[in-house]
């Protein structure tokens, strides 16, 4: 089974210093060369950027291009930002796993395009109550929502979770 990421759920990790708990759920993300390029950037663009340095030399997050341009270009997906669209292409592409997304827009991709390739979404809110769940952390959704809002003020990175 396969995990693809965009960069809100990377970032969200981070932002709460959780990013490594991602290696003990999961093993292994894929992440599309613009999400990389958006967290990682010159290794000081977002917070995460770091720690997806880290975790791509380490090899538990591995940086994918897509190869389908006729999906990526299809009518439904071209409204997406860079990352969301590689992110929806590489997991229409791989089937069978998870897309890690908190973008709206992918969401609505996922269920409209993904289903019938096997691949269901997950947000921020769900990866943190699986953690929580498996006592990978203890820090449970709410309190995991509440202090996003706050950090995400500061960091000029949007929020998307669900609301609660």
């Amino acid at each position: 089974m396969i995990i693809i990421s965009d960069a809100t759920v990377l970032v969200n990790f981070a932002l709460v210093d959780k990013f490594y708990s991602l290696k003990q759920l999961f093993k292994h993300i894929v992440v599309p060369v613009s999400v990389y390029n958006e967290v990682y950037g010159d290794g000081n663009h977002l917070p995460g950027s770091k720690e997806i340095f880290e975790a791509k030399r380490e090899g538990w997050v591995e940086v994918v291009r897509y190869t389908n341009n006729v999906f990526y270009n299809r009518q439904g997906i071209r409204h997406l930002d860079a990352g969301e669209r590689e992110a929806v292409t590489i997991a229409y592409e791989k089937g069978n796993g998870f897309l890690l997304t908190d973008d709206g827009d992918a969401i609505r991709a996922c269920k409209m395009f993904l289903h019938l390739k096997n691949i269901t979404y997950l947000s921020t809110i769900d990866v943190c109550k699986i953690m929580n769940d498996k006592k990978i952390i203890r820090m449970n959704y709410i309190e995991m929502s509440l202090k996003l809002r706050q950090l995400n003020s500061k960091y000029k990175f949007r929020y998307q979770g669900r609301t609660l």
